[in-house]
């Protein structure tokens, strides 16, 4: 239902490109909801177990983001500038 949203909204926003379909790459890092239930209130990492156990990575299509754990403002400021760099 989302990644049919989210095809419309690409659509309308560049009427240009005739298959958005191909285009979509849905990265998830996250997840508050899961079957109705809010998972708001748990810590990241069980929500990260929830995500990783409930969503099939589809390459190219919906992907789970990679988690790195980080310690350090040098770490942080590294894997940062890699994130952007490869956007």
């Amino acid at each position: 239902m989302i990644r049919q949203q989210l095809v419309r909204c690409v659509r309308r926003m560049f009427p240009e490109i005739l298959d958005v379909s191909k285009l979509l790459l849905v990265k998830v890092f996250d997840i508050l909801y899961l079957n109705g239930q809010s998972l708001i209130n748990y810590t990241l990492r069980d929500r990260r177990a929830a995500l990783e156990k409930s969503v099939v990575n589809v390459h190219r299509r919906l992907e789970i983001h990679e988690y790195i754990e980080a310690s350090t403002e040098e770490h942080i400021t590294t894997m940062l500038r890699k994130v952007v760099a490869e956007s």
